[in-house]
């Protein structure tokens, strides 16, 4: 299994080794909001206009690392993926009915939650005379009227 000797060893003939551009990379990824909820948990909400299966898990797996080293693992962590581009957002790969997104790579799994604002019932969001949820009614694109929708939410 392992080399007895040196010239056991199998080097291969090239190495690139990942210098700047692998630690820019690492340096310009920001959570867009992180919030402790109590005393034991911390919810992650990332806010995308655009979407890319893989570009999204590897970054809501690289956060929910982030945030689990920063508390020294003693806290669970909530993570919430919200797209709110056009045009819907579809997956490639594994997800089930309740939008819950699994992803795994060998002994790291991240779950979290997708949702799509765009696929939102506006009219039933207006209906509910919650100001703020009505609000993010405007984010879907089911919205026959949107300039109706708009006066119908600040009158």
């Amino acid at each position: 299994m392992y080399p007895k000797t040196d010239s056991d060893l199998k080097i291969p003939d090239s190495i690139n080794w990942l210098d700047k551009e692998f630690r820019t990379k690492q340096a310009t990824w920001n959570a867009d909001l992180i919030a402790r909820i109590g005393r034991s948990s911390v919810l992650h909400v990332e806010q995308q206009t655009s979407h890319n299966d893989l570009e999204i898990s590897r970054r809501m797996m690289l956060y929910s690392a982030q945030i689990s080293t920063y508390y020294d693992f003693k806290k669970r962590v909530f993570q919430l993926y919200y797209y709110t581009g056009d045009p819907s957002m579809i997956w490639q790969n594994a997800t089930v009915e309740s939008a819950v997104v699994i992803n795994s790579q060998a002994s790291i799994v991240n779950k979290f939650l997708a949702i799509d604002a765009g696929d939102h019932d506006a009219e039933s969001m207006l209906a509910s005379g919650d100001f703020n949820f009505a609000v993010l009614g405007l984010l879907a694109r089911n919205i026959e009227n949107p300039t109706l929708y708009a006066r119908k939410l600040v009158d």
